[in-house]
């Protein structure tokens, strides 16, 4: 998270602003020892430790749950600038440290910058994980995961009144506390006498988006702790509950109690359902206060949807390349913890390396992440024309031509000369990343590559043409000569990993290859042994490796949601996008209360308003209803960037 410079209501000259999540900060220390806890907090704080799930509720709560809501950011960032941090708190005029755990800092980072913290009189943010030096006469904001290690790293900064680094504590935790953590906190009777606020936080899952959420649980964790390794390949049942537990976060955050359905044919989605279902249900019977949209009193929408997947139902779309910038600047560019660093002069020129946040404070990405990449590079150099001819007598200033400009042209340009040059830099930055992206995708022939992935996907060609296995293994001849998987995997200068993900869409569309045909395709692309299990790997997807003897049987969903759909160009504007994420059959199904209920069961009996049953044109039953369609803002979250 990046450092900022406040101005206006600003702390004490003592206290330092300028802070990192992962940088010490030395603030000047000022130590007074704090006042005794008198008897009524002692039994405050003993009554927040009994129940793990009262939580302390703000006083306008109600009139926050009765507002009309903005968007999914909008509502966390309430969550936690406002129920954390006091925000809106006009009574406090004191200025606190905030304390995180490595877990809580990417969460907290996702929703707020710094200049938010600051303006939450927040005037350092510490790691708890590293030395600190003492605050005795302030407030500390602790916001951590409910596990022993953090707790433990917690009682250290309180082993005795001398040695206390706050005054007071404000403790959050990132979800439910387990009775262990609360014992392990009733130990330290220091701490105790200085908590002043505890509170379960309910914000156990990363904001990526303004609309979308994940839930830290895989990209950039080790392989061994990804959930998607425990799920597939260890087996380890206990990430079902880890799992659940954060989804019960993001419902109370959203205070949604949601319908909760899942993939029919999926064991692991069936157990994660219901073990959510569970401990959601235990949080609402622990939580009088809370209320969700759709309750008795509380009908401004209705209930949102919660629809639970198992990778095995598409294991395709993931291993699919995308066209859309987003995807490209993911998969091309050098992006780490959303900053990236780019060639500033990827079109031409001197070289020269520059680095950039991609978040929501960004216009220009939040607008074209999601486009094509061909209608970004459009689009983005008429933005950078139009600039230029609405300011001309900037851009002669900028350009160092202003003495052909007037006196009066000459003010209104430096009026202007700020504001026009951030929005020339940060045009120019979307140029040169968008240019990056382009010129990344012609080195590796990916449009190449695309045309062959759309054409397995698919079943057809750009044409619409049928393309069988001898086709697609040995090219064929559509608007010119296209490619086929042989030719493609023999070359040397195509990367490993493009080799193995086409080996493995062709593997998936085809429903499994003959045992020599598939040794033929390893020996044709020269992979090594980890590369060849890589592949090998893809039966803990549930997917054929081997050519079915028979015709094979169709799973539950694929008369209905996970069929693939064939497009032409006619049908698209982009050839390389004409294959659509099964998914999204589902959500309009949902929206439209058309899912059938034997392909997506709910953990609970549907409302009589959703059992009136019809015929479709297949024969499927599916449910009837509005309540979807009622407002068409179902969360959906936990989908890869191709979904």
């Amino acid at each position: 998270m990046a450092s900022v410079r406040r101005s206006g209501n600003s702390p004490p000259n003592k206290y330092s602003t300028e802070s990192n999540f992962n940088s010490d900060n030395s603030i000047e220390n000022s130590s007074t020892s704090s006042p005794r806890t008198n008897t009524l907090e002692r039994k405050v704080h003993h009554h927040y430790l009994k129940n793990p799930f009262k939580s302390k509720i703000s006083d306008d709560e109600d009139d926050i749950v009765n507002k009309e809501e903005g968007t999914f950011r909008d509502c966390v960032r309430e969550r936690l600038l406002v129920d954390a941090l006091g925000a809106n708190d006009t009574k406090r005029s004191d200025w606190r440290v905030m304390v995180l755990d490595e877990y809580a800092t990417p969460i907290v980072s996702s929703i707020v910058g710094m200049y938010d913290i600051t303006e939450a009189r927040i005037t350092v943010v510490e790691d708890i994980n590293k030395p600190r030096q003492p605050f005795k006469d302030m407030h500390a904001v602790y916001i951590l995961a409910p596990c022993l290690e953090s707790v433990n790293k917690l009682k250290n900064d309180f082993t005795s009144k001398k040695e206390a680094l706050y005054h007071r504590v404000h403790l959050f935790f990132l979800d439910a506390v387990s009775d262990e953590i609360m014992q392990s906190l009733k130990e330290n009777p220091e701490l105790l006498r200085r908590v002043k606020t505890f509170q379960e936080l309910n914000l156990n899952f990363i904001l990526s988006e303004v609309q979308a959420f994940h839930l830290g649980m895989g990209k950039g964790s080790e392989v061994a702790n990804s959930a998607f390794h425990r799920l597939y390949r260890t087996i380890d049942n206990s990430i079902i509950s880890q799992i659940s537990k954060k989804l019960v976060t993001l419902c109370s955050t959203l205070k949604e109690y949601p319908y909760v359905r899942y993939s029919a044919s999926s064991p692991r989605a069936e157990e994660l359902a219901n073990d959510f279902q569970a401990k959601m249900n235990l949080f609402i019977g622990g939580a009088n206060d809370w209320k969700f949209h759709g309750q008795n009193d509380n009908r401004d929408r209705g209930r949102s949807t919660l629809i639970i997947f198992d990778r095995t139902d598409d294991p395709l779309s993931p291993l699919m390349h995308e066209f859309t910038y987003q995807c490209l600047v993911q998969e091309l560019l050098n992006v780490k913890n959303g900053k990236i660093e780019f060639d500033s002069s990827a079109s031409g020129g001197n070289s020269k390396k520059k680095e950039a946040i991609l978040n929501e404070a960004d216009e220009l990405w939040v607008e074209f992440r999601h486009a094509h990449i061909g209608k970004v590079l459009s689009d983005v150099n008429v933005k950078y024309a139009d600039l230029v001819k609405n300011n001309a007598e900037a851009t002669a200033l900028a350009n160092q031509e202003g003495s052909k400009l007037t006196i009066e042209q000459m003010a209104n340009a430096t009026r202007n000369l700020p504001q026009f040059q951030d929005k020339i830099k940060k045009i120019s930055q979307h140029i040169n990343m968008a240019q990056e992206c382009y010129n990344k995708i012609q080195q590796l022939d990916l449009f190449k590559i695309g045309t062959l992935e759309q054409t397995m996907a698919l079943g057809v060609d750009e044409s619409g043409t049928h393309r069988g296995k001898k086709d697609i293994l040995n090219g064929f001849d559509c608007d010119g000569h296209q490619s086929g998987l042989f030719e493609i995997i023999s070359q040397l200068n195509y990367p490993s990993d493009i080799k193995v993900r086409l080996i493995m869409i062709f593997i998936i569309t085809q429903k499994g290859i003959s045992p020599a045909l598939k040794q033929e395709i390893f020996d044709k692309a020269k992979l090594t042994g980890f590369e060849i299990e890589l592949i090998e790997s893809l039966a803990l997807l549930d997917v054929n490796l081997k050519e079915p003897e028979k015709e094979p049987k169709k799973s539950k969903l694929s008369n209905f949601s996970l069929h693939r759909k064939s497009k032409t160009m006619e049908d698209h504007q982009f050839k390389l996008m004409r294959y659509t994420c099964p998914i999204k059959n589902v959500i309009e199904k949902v929206v439209k209360d058309e899912l059938p209920i034997e392909d997506f069961p709910s953990t609970l009996p549907l409302p009589e308003s959703k059992l009136q049953t019809k015929k479709d044109e297949g024969g499927i039953i599916s449910i009837s209803g509005r309540s979807a369609r009622k407002q068409g803002r179902d969360k959906v979250g936990g989908i890869g960037h191709a979904e």
